[in-house]
């Protein structure tokens, strides 16, 4: 048991280091993903050596390295920038988001149309739509009138349904992998501009697709920054999507930082997938992000309509 305990905190220890280096390699990102199961070690590790302190050969040392990978894997998760969550915000200024990755294998139709009209949200983002599925979004047209869909054969289409008008929209193909981002600019209310973005980078399973991720993301900020500097009313910023990365990567954490974009979140992370495992074995990779100027009074995770990902 002392060996194990030994080296497994010592595994702890190697793991939690090469997760740093995920600005780097797309191993370490995939490894940084999974930061909350390293927390859970850490803490694992610390409470076998409270219980077998007195039969270990340096229980202090062994301790010290727990604590360390606890604290080091805890600071990225509570570091991540944070939308101002008020208590009630007034009807006027009120405007609902749905985030919703439907797997584009999912027929689900009537559960998925259901749910979209339950939720009854002004704005819908939907990533993995298939022609198929932009054709059964048209039965929504009488909630959302403005449908901006960029379908495809792969799991990268992408839409956005909006109850409110659409002043512009554009396809944004931000990288060499041609994945199309959505972004379209909406009267909120008060007629106040909002630019809401709907992207889907690829997942970053491979030196290539870890750039390409990395890249989108990047062109992304670039974008929002550019819109946002133009001269006029400033807008307002609204980014969905399923960016195949928790919030603490180093490329999210790069994009906030680059955006100035908070994350509409509670305290504790919401893990949306995969959906078919229990709560404690997922991860969150669907995000919503938004400007500083805006504030947010409630955030949940809903059904999953036997989708891969919640909603």
């Amino acid at each position: 048991m002392r060996l194990e305990l030994n080296g497994l905190l010592l595994l702890l220890v190697v793991v939690t280091v090469f997760s740093f280096f995920s600005k780097i390699n797309w191993l370490a990102d995939l490894v940084c993903e999974f930061r909350l199961y390293l927390v859970a070690c850490a803490v694992l590790g610390l409470l076998l050596v409270a219980i077998r302190r007195k039969k270990l050969k340096n229980p202090l040392l062994l301790a010290i390295g727990g604590a360390v990978c606890l604290i080091a894997n805890l600071v990225p998760i509570a570091l991540v920038p944070t939308a101002t969550k008020v208590a009630a915000i007034e009807p006027s200024r009120a405007l609902t988001v749905l985030q919703f990755n439907i797997n584009s294998h999912n027929l689900s139709k009537q559960e998925i149309l259901s749910h979209i009209r339950k939720v009854n949200a002004d704005i819908v983002c939907i990533e993995e739509v298939s022609q198929w599925w932009a054709e059964n979004f048209e039965e929504l047209m009488d909630i959302y009138p403005d449908l901006r869909v960029k379908a495809r054969t792969d799991n990268f289409g992408i839409a956005i349904l909006s109850k409110l008008p659409v002043t512009d929209a554009r396809i944004l193909g931000l990288t060499e992998a041609n994945v199309p981002t959505l972004a379209i600019e909406v009267k909120g209310p008060k007629d106040t501009p909002i630019v809401v973005v709907a992207t889907h980078p690829v997942p970053p399973v491979s030196t290539m697709n870890y750039d390409y991720r990395n890249k989108q993301t990047d062109s992304l900020a670039n974008y929002l920054n550019e819109r946002r500097a133009k001269p006029g009313t400033k807008p307002k910023v609204i980014v969905c999507g399923d960016f195949n990365a928790t919030s603490w990567t180093a490329m999210l954490s790069d994009f906030m930082a680059n955006t100035k974009l908070r994350e509409v979140k509670p305290l504790a992370p919401m893990p949306t997938w995969p959906s078919m495992w229990v709560v404690p074995a997922r991860i969150s990779i669907d995000h919503i992000f938004v400007s500083p100027d805006i504030e947010f009074e409630r955030v949940s995770v809903e059904d999953n309509c036997l989708s891969d990902h919640m909603s």
